[in-house]
Parts: C-alpha cells; structure tokens; sequence
C-alpha cells in the first residue's frame, strides 16, 4: 500500500471454519503504471472488528517480514513461502 487513498473498497464476509470474518479489500490504481497489469494493487485483510483480526493482521505482517529476510515463520515453523509479490518492498 502506497498511503494513497483507494479508488474502490468493499466490505466481504467470508466464512472461516464455521466462523465468520470481515474482510476489507481496496482497490488502488497508480496513474505512472497505466495500461500495464501492474497499475492495479488489490489489498485484501482482516477488518479491524476483534482482537482475531488484529492477531491475523499481526502475524501476516510478522510472516511477510520474515519471508523478506529469508527466515522461517517465527510463528508456525514453515518456511517463508508467501509470494514474491507479497514479500517485495512497494514499488509506488
């Protein structure tokens, strides 16, 4: 996310092992990256209505940034396996 202000945001319930989760997703869309794949930016995450979704917010941050720095998940043990876009620093 580039701190700029999303074209579009939508507001998605998803079921989650029988538990339901809010979810808010923003569309972004940077003007210098037009009519390439990469002008659009989607930026799924846990709405910030219970304590779950600020430790899922949390953890994947955690994730990312140790995936950035080649490390297993401190949390879970697995290797660092998010995709290469996640684990790239913004480019906007």
């Amino acid at each position: 996310m580039s701190g700029q202000t999303p074209f579009d945001r939508h507001d998605w319930v998803v079921d989650r092992c029988g538990q339901e989760v809010r979810y808010v997703i923003d569309f972004y869309f940077y003007d210098e990256k037009a009519g390439t794949p990469e002008a659009f930016e989607i930026v799924a995450r846990p709405a910030l209505d219970s304590l779950e979704a600020v430790v899922d917010r949390v953890k994947m941050n955690i994730y990312v940034k140790f995936a950035q720095w080649g490390l297993p998940c401190p949390i879970t043990g697995s290797p660092g396996s998010v995709g290469s876009e996640a684990v790239q620093p913004s480019q906007h």
